[in-house]
């Protein structure tokens, strides 16, 4: 039962990808989460393990003070939904089904250590990809009404997806003989052994990349161009390589665009439309082009703001008035909790996450494991709400572990030996 939940906990860190993925296996046509229950059905599943995990802790009366507070974050938050009269809200339901769980899972995940288990799950994730990736070449990538069975709001659980996982085959690769030879190889045996071979990793990397490129999302480009650089930043800190890097994330991302705005697969120029609406009002000075439309979205938040700049509109305010988000974290926790509210945001979000970012350097698989995140970070930065955001509390459930575990806290950043 114990591998069981450990596979759960992987699960719910990149449902969104299993989830879309696991439609291509079956041929399930998804329109998106406001035209089916389909999600939510499937974090059902997974928050029925969590309860059942939660359970047995209880009976055997091991449930941590991590995971007290976890338990108390999300009733929190379930009282501010329901006192707000959002009970009945389709982001009230996805809250309980997907982030919840994924808090829950976020401390198990570090109770558990399974951080270093972590690039194994992501091997194999990369495997389960390949086929529903496949197919989805095959039957006309560029046609985003087409793309395989899911369409409109559903690719960018594609699009973040692949770029969590060309972050973690960038890492890897470039850290590729630490990894292979620590005491739980990720490549030691079995199939994953084909990733041993150099040409595999980067194969796998230009694969998850063009499709990071073609489901037509801006976001999921930016967020791996920021985590490049995050990823350097911390493994070599301020100096020359660092520069290096800047240097060469900037030549890839002018290879990109060059790529973007001058292919001529008629099967793919569709998919690259809103990359070059992009691109083009960007040269252009065209912000509404460049944004696709989000700036009107920004104006209408950051006029809340300075209408209510104290209080803002309230708990989910945003998404009660206009049923959305601003598709900014800082525009959407100015607009709905003013300067106060966003304070205690932000302090509450820096306290839990600042010692996932402890010693970075000395510790390459918590290294991966937050690059991952900061996918995400960068992701809310153009989408999503936060409420919503399950990879974001499953990283919070983690944090909550590393400030209140009951072991040694050094367990919880990594900074012990192997078992």
């Amino acid at each position: 039962m114990n591998k069981i939940i450990d596979i759960i906990s992987i699960i719910s860190l990149q449902g969104g990808w299993i989830f879309f993925m696991l439609l291509s296996y079956f041929g399930i046509r998804y329109e998106g989460v406001g035209e089916s229950n389909l999600f939510i059905y499937f974090w059902g599943i997974i928050s029925s393990f969590a309860i059942i995990m939660l359970s047995k802790k209880i009976l055997h009366r091991r449930l941590s003070k991590a995971f007290l507070y976890a338990i108390l974050t999300i009733f929190i938050m379930t009282f501010m939904f329901v006192i707000s009269g959002m009970r009945s809200h389709r982001f009230f339901y996805a809250f309980i089904a997907m982030s919840a769980p994924s808090t829950i899972f976020g401390v198990y995940f570090a109770e558990n250590r399974l951080v270093y288990k972590f690039p194994k799950y992501f091997f194999w994730l990369i495997l389960y990809s390949l086929y529903p990736l496949a197919i989805s070449y095959l039957s006309d990538f560029g046609d985003r009404s087409r793309f395989n069975v899911i369409s409109g709001w559903s690719t960018l659980g594609l699009g973040y997806g692949s770029a969590s996982l060309f972050i973690f085959l960038y890492y890897y690769f470039q850290n590729k003989a630490y990894f292979e030879h620590v005491g739980i190889s990720p490549v030691k045996k079995g199939v994953l052994k084909i990733f041993k071979n150099n040409i595999v990793i980067v194969f796998s990397m230009l694969f998850v990349l063009f499709t990071a490129i073609a489901v037509g999302s801006r976001g999921p480009l930016v967020s791996i161009i920021g985590s490049i650089l995050f990823i350097e930043l911390f493994k070599d800190g301020l100096n020359i390589k660092l520069l290096r890097a800047i240097i060469a994330t900037a030549i890839l991302s002018i290879g990109l665009v060059y790529v973007i705005r001058n292919m001529q697969v008629d099967a793919f120029r569709g998919a690259f439309s809103r990359i070059n609406m992009l691109i083009e009002g960007i040269i252009g000075g065209d912000v509404a082009s460049a944004s696709s439309g989000r700036d009107s979205l920004y104006k209408i938040a950051w006029n809340h703001f300075t209408d209510h700049p104290f209080l803002g509109l309230g708990f989910a305010g945003f998404i009660k008035k206009y049923n959305g988000y601003p598709h900014n974290i800082v525009l959407e926790f100015l607009a709905d909790y003013g300067i106060l509210g966003s304070s205690i945001w932000f302090s509450l979000f820096i306290y839990i996450f600042k010692p996932l970012f402890h010693n970075l350097k000395r510790n390459p698989e918590m290294l991966l494991f937050v690059a991952v995140f900061m996918i995400e970070v960068f992701g809310l930065m153009f989408s999503n709400t936060f409420l919503n955001s399950y990879i974001l509390w499953f990283y919070f459930g983690y944090g909550l572990y590393m400030r209140f575990g009951e072991n040694n806290k050094k367990k919880a950043t990594g900074l012990v030996p192997h078992l």
